[in-house]
C-alpha cells in the first residue's frame, strides 16, 4: 500500500492525502484476499479495508506541519492552521532586482535595508552578468545605516524567464 501511494504520488507529482489514499485504495478488494489466513476475524466490508488501509499510513504533509501551530481553547473552536498558509501572510512580499537596472546595486541595498531578503534576477544568457553582480557583492560590501555588510547567498534557482538569486542579510532585524 505504502509503495503504491508513494507510485501515486510520483506519477501525480503531488502529495495525496492520506484518508483519500485510503478511501480510494479500500474499493479494491486485494486485502481481503490476501488476509484470509486471519479467518473470522477478517471483514469484507469496506470501511473495515478502510480503516486497515489507513492505519498503514503515517500522517504527513499538512496533517503534520499544523500539529506545530494548533493550540487549545475550551471556550472557541479553532480552526486548523497550515504552516504554508501562514508563512506566505506572514513574509514579507519578495524584493526583485534585476540585473538589467543600471542602479541595481541601490535597489539591493535598499531591499536587503527594509526587509532583509532580495531577489537578484538574470535573464538566462546574462550567467556572467549575474556572476559578475554576485562577486561583487561578496568583494564589495554595502553600505547599510552605516554598517559595511555583505549579503549572503541563501538561495538559486532557475526560473523560465532566467536566474533567481535570493541574498540575505543577516544583520537585518527578521
Amino acid at each position: 500500500m505504502i509503495s503504491a501511494l508513494t507510485d501515486e504520488e510520483a506519477r501525480l507529482g503531488i502529495e495525496i492525502d492520506a484518508r483519500v489514499f485510503a478511501y480510494v485504495a479500500s474499493a479494491n478488494e486485494d486485502l481481503d484476499h490476501a488476509l484470509t489466513h486471519i479467518g473470522q476475524f477478517l471483514s469484507s466490508d469496506r470501511t473495515w479495508r478502510f480503516q486497515a488501509i489507513y492505519g498503514l499510513l503515517w500522517p504527513r504533509g499538512n496533517v503534520i506541519r499544523g500539529r506545530a501551530l494548533s493550540t487549545h481553547n475550551r471556550f472557541s473552536t479553532i480552526p486548523i492552521a497550515d504552516r504554508e498558509l501562514l508563512l506566505d501572510l506572514l513574509r514579507p512580499s519578495e524584493v526583485r532586482v534585476s540585473i538589467n537596472d543600471s542602479n541595481w546595486r541601490a535597489d539591493v541595498s535598499t531591499g536587503l535595508k527594509e526587509g532583509g531578503t532580495v531577489s537578484l534576477t538574470a535573464n538566462i544568457d546574462q550567467q556572467l552578468m549575474l556572476k559578475r553582480a554576485l562577486l561583487d557583492l561578496i568583494v564589495d560590501p554595502l553600505d547599510i545605516n552605516f554598517l559595511h555588510v555583505y549579503p549572503q547567498l541563501e538561495g538559486f534557482r532557475r526560473e523560465h524567464a532566467g536566474f533567481v538569486a535570493t541574498l540575505v542579510l543577516r544583520e537585518a532585524v527578521q
